[in-house]
């Protein structure tokens, strides 16, 4: 009897240690890890990084910015007039614009609803709307240039769909530019080539709604001269043939002076030698890119009047472009001491000029043989 009444307590003591136990287990793991699967389950952040401003045409324009993907909707609440409004998002993968009845500060309620039905906390912003864009677009627009090429540039970032149109007149004619439907946040509109002086612009904005706005501006295209050996201490010149270094390329280029300064080619032209012979070229290398619209040449002030005749010119960007021919045939005056503007058709920007001399006056009724200049000025638009 004694041998079994010892088991039973044992028994009953095991039992008890094991029971123990699993009190124990039950009461310090488990809630804890519950608690915490529940609490992430059931909780949404408030629409705090939600970026909401006002813009132009009067709308409201809100920026998603870290919306969770538990989120199914966001409920935005304003009063407007008087009354209160509600809108529902569905779609954060674009920014949300709100349009308002007038120019005013607005009160804006935001909150998220999870998929699961839980409600985030209310997050307020106040923001204020701007006037029609037409209206702002029309006052704050660029004019401004590229070298001889004139822009419209306006800037858009409520992305509201904008019709652009400019007109002018140059040389007589009249020309129409005009962008469709831009929504981009920065667009241009670009005229044709242009030579300096004056030209008179009409800008004109137009959105969907039908709405417009112009207005008359006047904008001044200036050359830039080169003409002093100052000007052109930058320039690199190189000539085809030349009879000396007394009488070489760079006397084109140090400036009008009172002696009989000037370049000349071999008096001899041996056809042995082709570069004795004509055509004579003169490059020029300028210091800074130039829109070239004309040029001027000097005769030398002594010696004859058999100077240069008939030339072309031609110019590129940089030295690995083909040259472009801009101008052909010109003449150059044959008097002693005398000089010639020539106007051409403004270039696209350009480095390098070459003038190609295809003939000179006669001199004693015979063609001319040689080739002399006393100096090159240029002119054009510059950036």
């Amino acid at each position: 009897m004694m041998m079994k009444f010892y088991k039973g307590v044992l028994i009953l003591a095991l039992a008890s240690g094991m029971l123990t136990g699993c009190e124990k287990n039950l009461l310090v793991f488990p809630p804890q890890i519950q608690e915490q699967v529940e609490e992430q389950d059931i909780v949404i952040a408030g629409p705090s990084n939600v970026v909401l401003s006002g813009t132009y045409d009067l709308k409201f324009k809100i920026e998603w910015r870290g919306v969770s993907d538990r989120v199914e909707k966001a409920i935005i609440t304003y009063n407007e007039g008087g009354e209160d409004k509600r809108i529902e998002v569905t779609d954060f993968s674009k920014d949300h614009f709100i349009q308002g009845e007038k120019i005013d500060q607005y009160l804006f309620s935001l909150q998220y609803v999870g998929k699961d039905g839980t409600l985030s906390k209310v997050v307020q912003r106040t923001a204020t709307n701007k006037i029609y864009l037409v209206d702002y677009l029309i006052d704050h627009f660029e004019l401004s240039k590229t070298y001889n090429k004139l822009q419209v540039v306006w800037d858009n970032d409520a992305h509201s769909l904008i019709n652009a149109d400019v007109s002018y007149v140059y040389n007589g004619k009249e020309y129409m530019l005009r962008v469709d439907g831009s929504t981009k946040l920065r667009d241009t509109l670009q005229t044709i080539g242009l030579t300096a002086g004056q030209i008179n612009f009409q800008v004109k904005f137009s959105d969907a709604a039908g709405r417009s706005a112009e207005k008359d501006t006047v904008f001044q295209l200036i050359d830039h001269k080169y003409v002093t050996a100052q000007d052109k201490e930058n320039w690199i010149i190189t000539a085809s043939n030349q009879h000396s270094a007394a009488l070489g390329a760079d006397k084109l280029i140090d400036g009008i002076t009172d002696s009989d300064n000037h370049w000349h080619t071999d008096w001899y032209p041996d056809p042995a030698k082709p570069e004795t012979v004509f055509p004579h070229e003169v490059e020029i290398t300028l210091a800074e890119m130039m829109a070239l619209d004309g040029f001027t040449l000097y005769n030398r002030t002594g010696g004859s009047s058999d100077g240069v005749k008939t030339f072309d010119v031609y110019v590129r960007e940089k030295f690995e472009d083909e040259y472009e021919k801009v101008a052909s045939d010109l003449i150059q005056v044959t008097e002693r001491g005398q000089n010639k503007n020539f106007s051409i058709e403004p270039t696209k920007p350009i480095k390098m000029v070459k003038f190609v001399f295809k003939d000179a006056w006669p001199r004693n009724g015979e063609a001319g043989q040689y080739a002399h200049l006393a100096e090159i000025d240029l002119k054009g638009i510059v950036e």
